[in-house]
This record gives C-alpha cells, sequence and structure tokens, in this order.
C-alpha cells in the first residue's frame, strides 16, 4: 500500500491511515480526527464502504473480516467486564493446535442480555488472576 503524506491528503485517506493504527477499526473518535463530518460518515456507511463490527466500531469494506479485527472490536466493545475465552484465548496466547475461528468472551452473568454479534459465555463471578491483558486484550487464563 502507497501512504501518502497527511498534508493535502483527503478525509477518507486519512481516516484509511488512521485505522491502519487501531487494528483496522474506525471509531467515531478516528472519523472527527480524519476531518470527516457527520454527514459524510453517515454517506459512507450509507453506501457500505464502512461497515458495522460492533457497534462504535466498523471495517472498511474492502478490509476482510479477520479473526484478529474480530478479536479487537468485541474486547473494545465489551470493555473491561468481558475476555477472551475458551479455545479464543488459548489461540491468542499463542498454544500450538489451537487455531479456531470462533470469537468467544467470558461476561459476568449480569451481562448475558447482550446482543449475540458475539460467543458469549457467562460466569458468576470473577476471581483474581482468572484475567491477564496479553497484547492489549483482556484474556482469560
Amino acid at each position: 500500500m502507497v501512504t501518502m503524506p497527511s498534508s493535502g491528503m483527503g478525509s477518507d485517506a486519512r481516516l484509511i491511515e488512521l485505522v491502519g493504527e487501531h487494528h483496522m477499526l474506525a471509531t467515531s473518535a478516528l472519523v472527527e480526527e480524519a476531518g470527516l463530518s457527520a454527514g459524510q460518515w453517515q454517506r459512507l456507511i450509507g453506501q457500505d464502504i464502512w461497515v458495522p463490527v460492533v457497534p462504535g466500531r466498523w471495517r472498511h469494506a474492502a478490509t476482510p473480516l479477520s479473526w484478529d479485527i474480530k478479536v479487537h472490536a468485541g474486547s473494545a466493545w465489551l470493555g473491561e467486564k468481558a475476555a477472551l475465552y475458551g479455545a479464543t484465548a488459548a489461540r491468542w496466547w499463542g498454544l500450538e493446535g489451537c487455531d479456531t475461528e470462533s470469537v468467544e468472551f467470558l461476561v459476568p452473568r449480569s451481562r448475558r442480555h447482550l446482543p449475540p454479534w458475539l460467543t458469549l459465555h457467562t460466569t458468576l463471578e470473577w476471581h483474581r488472576g482468572d484475567v491477564l491483558l496479553h497484547k492489549g486484550v483482556r484474556t482469560s487464563t
């Protein structure tokens, strides 16, 4: 990919540059930083140029929906009350033989009402040490 200097770059090209630094995911803050107006952004979404991954996170239509994008999008959307779970966590830790394509998260039982954008498992309680930060993502041990 050829990158252009930021000066003189169009807002949409600037957004593409910015998402490259943020796991290929656009957020409202990045849209604003790129200089796109609310109307411009809505047109891009309406034309399916940017498509939602989870609420508040979009990917460019030309960017394949990869496992890593799902992990980062789900983690950002679910926040501090969630962690990668099961085979997904094992793959994130880099364990051999864990080549799952599913993306699963563990959330407290009180959050089981979340819409099923991703596979969610619930737990009644979190114990200290059950969740560690690995490569920027909360991951179950």
